[in-house]
């Protein structure tokens, strides 16, 4: 019997779908792995695609609750912690900017970093950049044309 709800039935393919990846992951069946990174475009498209859907919504939900707001003060204090983890945020991408220039105007060629093994975004925005790995601490290296890049 096939459940008709959609929120089950959902909820039933996100559990296959996961087993079926653990199972081809744990294989060392070349098929198998070739045929899953057939299918990895078709994954990318559709978190694409519910990014594309959820962006625009948390956007006119923040627009809505602020224009909703009766209190205009705790509107300026929203509006001051936003701006405020903007300027950290841009100050700390100068900064990044400003030691790999500093780097190749000194003839140093390379930035050592190092993050734990678990901090996926941190490895993700050193990935971006170009850093290679270097240990099981994940111990990261700019250099080269990555180094040259971030300036």
């Amino acid at each position: 019997m096939i459940p008709r709800s959609p929120a089950v039935r959902a909820t039933i393919g996100l559990a296959l779908g996961l087993a079926v990846g653990i199972a081809i992951s744990l294989t060392s069946s070349a098929p198998l792995r070739s045929f899953a990174g057939a299918l990895e475009p078709i994954g990318t498209i559709w978190v694409n695609a519910i990014r594309m859907t959820v962006i625009p919504l948390v956007v006119s939900l923040l627009i809505a609750t602020i224009a909703d707001e009766k209190d205009l003060a705790s509107v300026g204090r929203l509006g001051g912690r936003a701006v405020v983890i903007f300027v950290v945020l841009l100050s700390g991408c100068a900064l990044l900017g400003f030691l790999a220039g500093h780097c190749q105007r000194e003839g140093i060629g390379r930035i050592d970093l190092t993050t734990e093994d678990w901090n996926d975004g941190a490895l993700r925005f050193y990935d971006r950049l170009g850093a290679e790995r270097h240990g099981q601490k994940v111990f990261l290296r700019l250099s080269g044309e990555a180094l040259k890049r971030i300036r």
